[in-house]
């Protein structure tokens, strides 16, 4: 983004001339308050002609009204189309270009310890230098080294000419912080508005948009309460309070899928298709909901510090479970909604035009639709976060331990599931490619059981071919078998139909009756000259030996690793 002090300079050294070339017109999507003298105050629906463009910012002036000029936030309008029909108005106001020039000083009122990188460390006392308070909760201040970034608005106040020298004295037990409308400890928070489009603390839209949204826990917690807590203890409550946060901007997500694209897609789409695109979304979404509302209130309870937030994840991780469901479908959705937007020109038009709509943030439906496994590997993330930050003799330290292990064996569950789709798919793939009833050899049948019971699965693939003669051919390495094809060949004679690409070349190789190894280690005399070739490898079964080399090193260690992992989950 261009700052207001770059955007100052060039419109300092460069006075703009009259006339000047009109570069476009564009109209406003949003009203736009000036923040300086030079800029432009417009109204939703106003017609601006551009005269200067420099990065975000664009200067101009109003059809109807010529004589007055000045700079606005290019993403606060969309290019002119006079003969467009009047489109609802967003209901998210966007950031504005936040302002890089010094807006004032600031005294500092308490010491203050940054938990992240971006925020700056304060001393009582200390003089500062403001340059946004857009973020509300959170400013944006450089001190006298130059040191630059973001401390509490509540550590801070504003001098002015009458300000007096002395600091006051710190907050007593009743002071309450006020972060929004309503306030934000004591009676319902409003922590969660389907409206906040961010709760990035850093965003210049806070102001213009919600002061609901925080990003980090000091922003919403009574600072006398906060003043009682170790240091360590804070860290563990900022990263209790990412998880919950996050859950509330992950609901939001759930919600826009449903409601922006599920339902309307009925139109484009008949129900077996749009339930190959979203499968159980609506389970998901159920879940989730249930999820946030007890994270919410264990928040409003405890006044921001929370101290069961293991236990209640442990009393939601089997409802996760819904998601092997949804994530072993994400290939099919894929497939699907690529195929639809080819076939169905109008439904590629509605999902551009969707990805246009400001609760979308520029993002695409395909986006959206992998948050939830997205959100299951973050899970184990965010506790494990929070369990660094947690001694061992703390009251909650074996909940979250235990609670780490629920999202481990979650995301397993779903990790075998979507294993098993890909296999699926794999073991088709291959059906459709290998003519197994062109040979003399036993024939398979590939989606079918596997030779050990359960599901067949698929593993690993990669072109090969024999050491001696070089001749072509392709390996399969699935959970019980090895497959060895050849490319179909008319010279050869021996092959019925054409319509495949590969022909058995060896019967079906069982996994428990193969050995693979390294090529034997060559001798000269007594002396050990090493292997033949460091991609070559043997497939050893009863008294038959096939040495094959495959294109590299490692593709020959990923056969030899995938068969000993396939002989270890046998045993």
């Amino acid at each position: 983004p261009v700052s207001q002090n770059n955007k100052s300079k060039f419109t300092d050294a460069f006075s703009v001339p009259e006339p000047a070339p009109i570069l476009f017109k564009v109209q406003c999507l949003f009203d736009f308050a000036p923040n300086r003298p030079d800029d432009l105050g417009l109204s939703a629906d106003d017609v601006v002609e551009i005269e200067k463009e420099d990065g975000d910012w664009l200067y101009g002036f109003k059809s109807e009204k010529p004589s007055e000029k000045g700079w606005f936030p290019r993403n606060f309008t969309e290019p002119y189309e006079p003969n467009k029909k009047k489109a609802e108005k967003p209901a998210v106001v966007p950031a504005a270009v936040a302002a890089h020039d010094p807006i004032g000083v600031a005294l500092a009122l308490y010491d203050y310890a940054p938990l992240r990188d971006d925020e700056l460390a304060l001393s009582a006392g200390q003089s500062v230098t403001i340059f946004d308070k857009s973020g509300g909760a959170w400013w944006d201040v450089m001190n006298d080294f130059g040191a630059r970034g973001l401390v509490p608005a509540s550590y801070v106040q504003e001098e002015s000419a009458e300000s007096a020298s002395v600091v006051p004295p710190p907050p007593e037990k009743e002071y309450s912080l006020r972060v929004s409308t309503n306030s934000s400890f004591g009676g319902h928070d409003a922590f969660l508005s389907a409206n906040v489009p961010s709760m990035s603390r850093g965003s210049a839209s806070q102001g213009a948009v919600s002061s609901e949204g925080f990003q980090h826990w000091v922003s919403v917690v009574n600072p006398a309460l906060m003043a009682q807590l170790s240091t360590e203890e804070r860290k563990r409550q900022e990263a209790i309070f990412e998880l919950i946060q996050t859950e509330f901007h992950y609901l939001r997500d759930l919600q826009l899928i449903v409601e922006v694209f599920y339902q309307p897609l009925g139109q484009f789409l008949s129900d077996t298709e749009i339930s190959s695109i979203f499968s159980n979304i609506e389970d998901i979404l159920m879940v989730n909901t249930v999820i946030f509302s007890d994270f919410e209130s264990a928040q409003i309870g405890s006044q921001y510090v929370v101290n069961n937030i293991g236990e209640l994840f442990q009393k939601h991780a089997d409802a996760l479970n819904c998601y092997a469901t949804y994530c072993g479908n994400q290939g099919v959705a894929s497939r699907m909604l690529q195929k639809k937007r080819s076939e169905i020109p109008a439904l590629q038009d509605f999902l551009k035009n969707c990805q246009r709509n400001p609760r979308c943030r520029s993002l695409d439906l395909s986006s959206f639709l992998l948050q939830p496994m997205q959100r299951i590997t973050r899970y184990i993330i965010l506790l494990k976060q929070i369990l660094h930050y947690t001694p061992p003799e703390h009251q909650e330290y074996e909940s979250i331990l235990r609670a780490v292990d629920m999202a481990d064996r979650v995301a397993e569950r779903v990790n075998v599931a979507v294993m098993a789709v890909e296999s699926r798919d794999k073991l088709e793939a291959i059906e459709a490619q290998v003519d197994f009833a062109g040979s003399d050899f036993m024939r398979v049948d590939i989606t079918g059981p596997s030779t050990y019971g359960g599901p067949r699965g698929y593993l690993f693939e990669s072109a090969l071919s024999k050491s001696k003669s070089g001749k072509k051919l392709y390996g399969y390495m699935l959970s019980d078998m090895i497959l060895l094809v050849q490319p179909q060949s008319s010279g050869l004679g021996l092959f019925k139909n054409s319509n495949f690409a590969y022909v058995m070349y060896h019967a079906p190789i069982l996994i428990h009756q193969a050995t693979l190894r390294d090529v034997p280690r060559a001798m000269i005399g007594t002396k050990d000259v090493g292997n033949v070739d460091e991609t070559t490898f043997q497939i050893v079964q009863g008294d038959e030996v096939i040495t094959l080399k495959a294109p590299s090193a490692s593709i020959k260690n990923k056969w030899l690793t995938h068969h000993e992992n396939a002989l270890r989950a046998l045993r």
